[in-house]
């Protein structure tokens, strides 16, 4: 009889131990998002001088910003589209405008952001190119930064060219 209260004991404690554990939460649920006080930083719709082009740059775009935020969201406040464009909306510009250097430049620095990461997009020998450019905002080097430039494939989407890119950018953003 002893031992068979001392084994419902046992159960009784591990069942309690495991349905506390079950609720106390755990470190991945809360390490999503930036770090307090993490850079905030622009990712720029890529500009493109060719209008055919305009939708691919916004695709290719969106891919380089989701990618960042998977791959260095922790370390950096990455501004989502949503927030962009209504920065742009208040600057006076449509949603995803694709400004040229310096007007991004501008718009990063009125939002706050001390990082943008400029891309273009751009046609190459019958295929198309994105190239991306880390800057420090209010750095007196003029667009100086790390660059990163890559083809679009055979069947890829801009999409995942954008994705390509921002695993690029992962070491150097790291880095800093």
């Amino acid at each position: 009889m002893l031992s068979r209260l001392s084994t419902l004991s046992v159960l009784a404690i591990v069942s309690v131990a495991g349905s506390a554990a079950a609720q106390i939460p755990s470190r991945a649920s809360t390490t999503t998002g930036p770090r307090p006080n993490a850079p905030l930083m622009l990712v720029a719709t890529p500009y493109t001088t060719v209008a055919d082009d305009s939708a691919a740059a916004v695709d290719a775009g969106i891919g380089l910003r989701e990618r960042l935020r998977r791959n260095v969201g922790r370390d950096y406040n990455i501004t989502t589209r949503e927030k962009m464009n209504e920065q742009l909306g208040n600057s006076g510009y449509p949603a995803d405008a694709l400004l040229d250097q310096l007007s991004a430049r501008t718009l990063a620095s009125r939002g706050g952001a001390s990082l943008l990461i400029f891309p273009t997009y751009q046609r190459v020998q019958g295929s198309h190119r994105l190239n991306a450019r880390l800057t420090m905002i209010g750095a007196t080097t003029g667009g100086a930064g790390h660059v990163v430039s890559m083809d679009l494939g055979s069947g890829e989407s801009p999409r995942k060219l954008g994705e390509r890119v921002a695993d690029g950018m992962r070491q150097p953003l790291r880095a800093i």
